[in-house]
């Protein structure tokens, strides 16, 4: 699903390279809380038919040291381009920091 190159600038944090790598990269990221995460789009903006931007957010529940959890939120958006095959790939990708939600 990523093209090549990809960007993905999570936080600051940023990686460009193949989509072997993206994937792992952001597999990491996403999975860097033990708690459940989920992604939800809100926008879906078609720019033309081979670009489409997707934005939404991104959530999950973090432990808090006295028992108990809280939701944070991080705010995400998508560029989608068609590739010279006719396949729609993941182009460029920014996530926020997340914020308590």
């Amino acid at each position: 699903m990523f093209a090549r190159p990809v960007r993905i600038d999570w936080n600051g944090e940023i990686f460009e390279g193949n989509g072997r790598e993206a994937a792992a990269f952001w597999t990491r990221q996403f999975a860097s809380s033990r708690n459940r995460s989920h992604l939800y789009f809100h926008r879906v903006v078609g720019e033309s038919a081979d670009r489409v931007v997707l934005t939404g957010e991104l959530s999950r529940s973090v432990d808090l040291p006295g028992g108990g959890n809280r939701s944070e939120l991080a705010t995400i958006e998508q560029i989608w381009t068609r590739n010279s095959s006719g396949e729609m790939r993941l182009e460029r990708m920014t996530i926020s920091p997340w914020r308590e939600g």
